[in-house]
C-alpha cells in the first residue's frame, strides 16, 4: 500500500491496525507516560506536558502519533528552519517494538517534511539505535548534540 499526505484526521498505513496521525492535545499525558516508562523522560522542561503544549502550537513542529486499538502506541516529532528538519524524538512502547511502528512513524515525519520541501533531515539519537536509523537512509556526522538549560 502508498504512502498518503497526512490528512488532519489519519494516515493510510500499509499495516492495517496502525493508525499515524497528527498528535493532539489528548494524546500529551499518554505520551508523557510513555516517555516516562521508556526512561527518555530526563529533561521535563523540554519533555513536560507544559513544553508538549508548546510543540502542538508550533507551526514549524511536525509531531505524529502512532495509533492502534484506539490508543497511542508511538510518537515521533521533529522541526524545521526553512532549510533543514530535524528529528528529535522517537518513541515506540516496549510492547510494540519490532514491529514496524517506528520506521512507520519516521517515515512518515520524512515525508512530511519532503513535502515542505525541506532538502535534509536530521536527527538526534543514540548510539544503540544508530544501525535502526542507518537503515532509514541517515549516516552518522562529525556533529554532536550539545545542551544548554535556560533555566531563569
Amino acid at each position: 500500500m502508498s504512502f498518503l499526505y497526512i490528512s488532519k484526521i489519519w494516515r493510510i498505513t500499509p499495516m492495517d491496525d496502525i493508525k499515524i496521525r497528527k498528535a493532539v492535545v489528548d494524546d500529551i499525558k499518554t505520551i508523557v507516560l510513555l516517555l516516562q516508562k521508556l526512561d527518555m523522560f530526563n529533561y521535563p522542561d523540554i519533555d513536560g506536558e507544559t513544553a508538549l503544549r508548546r510543540v502542538l502550537n508550533n507551526n514549524n513542529a511536525i509531531w505524529l502519533v502512532a495509533v492502534k486499538d484506539a490508543g497511542v502506541v508511538g510518537s515521533v516529532r521533529g522541526c524545521w528552519d526553512g532549510s533543514r528538519a530535524i528529528v528529535h524524538q522517537l518513541a515506540i512502547d516496549k510492547k510494540y517494538h519490532h514491529q514496524g511502528i517506528g520506521k512507520l512513524l519516521v517515515d512518515s515525519i520524512i515525508q512530511e517534511f519532503a513535502r515542505l520541501n525541506i532538502p535534509t533531515v536530521s536527527v538526534t539519537t543514540t548510539e544503540k539505535n544508530r544501525a535502526f536509523f542507518e537503515k532509514r537512509g541517515f549516516s552518522k556526522t562529525e556533529v554532536f548534540l550539545m545542551l544548554k538549560s535556560l533555566d531563569t
